[in-house]
């Protein structure tokens, strides 16, 4: 009878010690999990913080952007960095934005008059770099203008 008792006390202590490297392994794999979403949480958070910098130096130079061949936007989740980066129109903002990741571009909305900004993270690399993350296009526009003793009025249309 104890040698039955000793047997089936080192199978419990083994189903015991296989259970908890499990718990283990499961819980570093879940940390893993998590730091991978939080990192990728930052990147994207970065890159629309980028982008609300460039939107902003759109409305400052509003009044100076070119709109002769600027591209018409149909669908706002087809816009990439890489097609609108190379564009002749498109501004790279090196003020308040770090590799210059920030840009904006005059574009045509539903028949309207839009700037576009759009905000990246790139991973700097000896021939150029490769884009981690992009921001969702931000429009901005001015709604009406009106002159006035004082100055120029406006209201701006964030989208």
């Amino acid at each position: 009878m104890q040698y039955q008792q000793r047997g089936a006390a080192l199978v419990m202590v083994l189903v015991l010690l296989a259970s908890a490297l499990m718990v283990g392994i499961m819980g570093g794999q879940t940390g893993l999990v998590g730091e991978r979403l939080g990192s990728n949480y930052r990147v994207l958070t970065l890159a629309q913080m980028r982008a609300e910098v460039a939107a902003l130096r759109a409305i400052e130079q509003f009044a100076a952007l070119e709109w002769h061949d600027a591209p018409l936007i149909s669908d706002r989740l087809a816009v990439r960095w890489e097609e609108y980066s190379a564009h002749p129109l498109a501004t790279l903002v090196d003020e308040g934005c770090s590799q210059k990741a920030c840009l904006f571009i005059p574009v045509e909305r539903d028949g309207q008059q839009w700037a576009m900004a759009i905000g990246a993270v790139i991973q700097p690399e000896p021939n150029g770099g490769t884009l981690l993350a992009q921001s969702l296009p931000i429009f901005v526009r001015f709604e009406k203008m009106n002159e006035s003793a004082t100055g120029t009025k406006a209201t701006v249309i964030w989208h």
